[in-house]
């Protein structure tokens, strides 16, 4: 019997030797209430998360936000509804060498690193309620966010 033993490429961020970055994902239902995005920001302070990645953000438009050393990246549509994002930590938000806004379901970051780039995907997938043209549209985003 062959045992199969994963490659493990040590991989550095920016200019950091913080290899060990906390990644996470939250589904948080809104940001478009006064004072929930101070509230993940305090809670990914405590919590000592680097990146923070969000669903159901319910922002319009797409763009960049800095504020007390977190850098939020976004996604959204022309309505109130679905929505992505990543908070980034200081550090982290300064190794930040591109992002692109595919839909309001996904989204990519791009971060500068050693030996190679690394690209972070954020998405949102539709539920079961969602139509069939629906869902093969988000997997059609998806693939592109990939290529």
């Amino acid at each position: 019997m062959l045992q199969v033993i994963p490659d493990h490429y040590p991989t550095i961020v920016c200019r950091t030797n913080n290899v060990n970055k906390r990644i996470v994902t939250w589904a948080v239902r809104t940001i478009y209430k006064s004072g929930k995005m101070d509230n993940i920001m305090m809670e990914m302070k405590r919590m000592k998360i680097n990146i923070l990645g969000v669903c159901e953000v319910r922002w319009t438009q797409s763009g960049k936000l800095a504020s007390e050393g977190t850098t939020f990246i976004y996604s959204g549509g022309s309505e109130h509804k679905h929505g992505v994002g990543i908070f980034l930590d200081e550090e982290t938000a300064k190794c930040v060498s591109g992002f692109w806004c595919i839909s309001e379901r996904v989204m990519v970051v791009r971060l500068n690193g050693r030996p190679f780039d690394i690209c972070l995907i954020q998405c949102y997938a539709p539920t079961a309620d969602n139509t069939d043209n629906e869902v093969e549209k988000f997997y059609d985003q998806l693939d592109r966010a990939i290529q």
